[in-house]
């Protein structure tokens, strides 16, 4: 876990987990999130950046995605749920 302070990542892929990021820039970059820790931001741009999940993270997506379109009205509902609890406030 890193704490980056007033850097700018620019063409890179910048792996989130774990870390913090104080008035970082983001310019271009893919932002790989492996679900292993939160990553912190505060202050932060972003410019024309991808986000990537992988290990944890796209298990949980996979999973979700599973839910939705593979148990019904009742799966799509359910995950709809959590969308909107997220929508609402955050999680963390």
């Amino acid at each position: 876990m890193a704490d980056y302070v007033g850097q700018t990542f620019e063409n890179i892929d910048v792996h989130l987990d774990g870390n913090t990021y104080h008035a970082c820039n983001f310019v271009t970059c893919n932002l790989i999130f492996a679900g292993v820790a939160a990553p912190a931001f505060d202050t932060c741009v972003f410019d024309r950046c991808r986000f990537s999940v992988e290990k944890h993270a796209a298990l949980t997506i996979g999973w979700l995605s599973a839910i939705y379109h593979n148990m019904g009205e009742g799966g799509r509902e359910k995950v709809e749920v959590l969308f909107n609890q997220i929508r609402a406030k955050p999680l963390m």
